[in-house]
């Protein structure tokens, strides 16, 4: 499609993007720190998923009236 709003995108034109990237160490930091937060989210969940399990397991006790 061509016309007054909309522009071609060729190769040249994308060869020509400047993308700007942190330095090695900063890409490493920022890497570990993913990682770490992505571990702890993931023990948060399991943690949450094993509190609502035994709720549901006392609460079930507690109207058959076994506790």
């Amino acid at each position: 499609m061509a016309g007054a709003a909309i522009t071609r995108l060729t190769l040249a034109k994308i060869k020509d993007v400047k993308v700007p990237l942190p330095d090695l160490a900063t890409q490493k930091k920022f890497s570990e720190t993913y990682i770490s937060v992505r571990n702890f989210l993931e023990k948060v969940a399991s943690s949450s998923d094993l509190a609502n399990q035994e709720f549901n397991s006392l609460s079930q006790k507690a109207f058959a009236g076994e506790l």
